[in-house]
């Protein structure tokens, strides 16, 4: 299930096991900047977040999975030593920044400028419309046993562009 935070909302969820967690910042938000830390498969005992003027607060949690992603115009979503499922469906003229993580696969699409930096992706990395990302000290892993892998792939498809700095894939390149 996801949650909306509406703008200047308050959420409290208690007693809540083994859900995934769906943070969008959004409309109708413009110019924003939110950072997300810590985002993990675990039990939250008491763990807050903001979210431009709004809250989300979890007491006695446990996340299988994030999915954080961000919407609009001018927005922008940093997501900071995390272990998260991914974030293939932000959209609009937003930036994401992604810092020492581990996480499943990642797409941008529209106008987004995605930076994955000091990370460890596992999955695919995919750049579609006029999007433009960028793997720094990146590397991107595939699944299975050899002959059977299945991931880590790097391809930009339309407009789109994707750089690599330092980082390498598992699987094919096309940029």
């Amino acid at each position: 299930w996801g949650i909306g935070l509406p703008p200047q909302s308050d959420i409290t969820i208690r007693d809540a096991p083994a859900v995934t967690v769906s943070v969008v910042v959004g409309s109708p938000w413009e110019g924003q900047t939110v950072v997300l830390e810590d985002l993990a498969s675990k039990n939250y005992q008491d763990r807050t977040w903001n979210v431009v003027d709004s809250t989300l607060r979890f007491m006695d949690v446990t996340t299988y999975g994030w999915e954080p992603n961000v919407f609009g115009t001018g927005n922008k979503l940093i997501i900071r030593n995390s272990d998260f499922s991914g974030s293939n469906l932000s959209g609009g003229e937003t930036e994401v920044i992604v810092e020492n993580s581990f996480m499943g696969t990642m797409a941008t699409q529209d106008s987004v400028r995605m930076l994955v930096k000091d990370s460890t992706i596992v999955g695919d990395v995919i750049a579609k419309g006029d999007s433009n990302l960028t793997l720094e000290n990146t590397e991107v892993q595939s699944q299975g046993e050899e002959g059977e892998k299945i991931f880590g792939n790097v391809f930009a498809t339309d407009n789109a562009t994707i750089t690599l700095i330092n980082s390498n894939a598992q699987g094919d390149v096309t940029t």
